[in-house]
């Protein structure tokens, strides 16, 4: 999961907790830490969930990306998984969403 936001990590992890305990959820706060541990994947995942507006934790933090630099990379990745993106941003949602069709 590519998310940012710690409320709604929090109501994740709460409800994958509540649902489906054999599930594992890995968080990703930046597009590039999501990039970097997906091409080292032994096993794909069974969904990708993408959030868009990624904010850096604090000022001296690195850029964090965003959503669109992490569907635009699955775009080349082979195997895929099947996506959801959760994102408020409605306009960059829908671009990521076409993009990845």
């Amino acid at each position: 999961m590519l998310e940012d936001d710690a409320d709604r990590i929090t109501r994740f992890q709460k409800t994958v907790a509540r649902h489906r305990f054999e599930i594992r959820l890995t968080i990703f706060r930046t597009a590039p830490s999501f990039i970097e541990q997906y091409k080292s994947l032994a096993v794909i995942p069974d969904l990708i969930c993408l959030d868009h507006d990624l904010m850096p934790e604090s000022e001296e933090d690195p850029d964090s990306g965003d959503g669109r630099d992490v569907s635009s990379f699955l775009n080349t990745a082979f195997p895929s998984s099947p996506a959801l993106i959760h994102s408020t941003n409605a306009p960059t949602a829908d671009s990521m969403m076409f993009s990845m069709r």
